[in-house]
């Protein structure tokens, strides 16, 4: 076995050892990439050896977010905000002080696109990921459960690196000195279970099909599709539908290829 450079590991990317220890659950992606190392991803998370190990071999590495980052101050997720139009800043700070009041609070690490920032909190309960508002050239996002971000000292496509924000890093050891953000939930609060309600009545196969054939494939992302098919797999119970771990990749590209798969799979 290779030796692991320990020291090395962690100047790439800082805390990750704190933060696996902390309940953080992390996976390798592909140098300079956004994709997966390996299928499985969200089913088993990588051992700190084999991250580190990953590290050093010029692998970048991904924080999961939601169910599976259970730590002792609550499920780790984040918010996603894409500035693509400078002139658009006001909306999207906006948009961000209304999900996030203490967003300033925050722990933030400034993504490799150079457009966009991800805002780290922790939540009393795992959260669903969603849009949470958008604009021209700008979007907020919840990255929740089955999605993750890549991590500060990963290498973006275009060879800049994540790194954390300048006094907004993510030190385990002073959590409990500065508290997380609290969190206007808002539009990310789990909907309430209504008192006496009925049973929703299940949806037929025919039902989503025809609803799917209204999809113009187009106008749908990779996240998008993600998010449609496990939707289906929720309203339909469909043990046959494949689970997001298998799904590697954000390419916009693939985007209408899914909308077969997904048809297959009601079918």
């Amino acid at each position: 076995m290779t030796e692991i450079s320990l020291p090395e590991a962690e100047s790439k990317a800082p805390d990750l050892a704190e933060l696996h220890k902390i309940g953080v659950a992390m996976h390798l992606l592909k140098p300079a990439s956004k994709e997966p190392f390996r299928k499985g991803w969200c089913e088993k998370p990588d051992t700190l050896e084999k991250l580190q190990s990953g590290i050093v071999s010029g692998h970048n590495t991904a924080l999961q977010m939601g169910k599976a980052s259970k730590t002792e101050y609550g499920y780790l997720h984040a918010l996603d905000a894409d500035l693509r139009d400078g002139s658009k800043r006001a909306d999207l700070i906006k948009a961000l002080d209304a999900a996030l009041p203490e967003s300033d609070r925050a722990y933030v690490v400034e993504t490799g696109s150079g457009t966009g920032q991800h805002y780290f909190f922790f939540a009393p309960e795992p959260l669903p990921s969603h849009t949470i508002a958008k604009g021209d050239g700008w979007e907020l996002a919840l990255k929740g459960t089955g999605t993750y971000v890549v991590a500060p000292g990963s290498i973006h496509p275009s060879g800049k690196r994540y790194e954390w924000a300048k006094g907004k890093r993510l030190v385990p050891a002073t959590l409990d000195l500065v508290p997380p953000p609290k969190v206007a939930l808002g539009p990310l609060r789990k909907a309430d279970p209504k008192p006496q309600a009925e049973p929703a009545e299940p949806i037929e196969s025919t039902e989503l099909k025809a609803a799917l054939e209204q999809l113009d494939p187009s106008k749908q992302d990779y996240d998008s599709w993600r998010t449609i098919g496990m939707a289906l797999n929720y309203e339909s119970g469909a043990a046959s539908w494949a689970s997001t771990c298998s799904i590697n990749g954000r390419n916009a590209i693939r985007a209408p290829r899914m909308k077969g798969v997904i048809r297959a799979k009601v079918i």
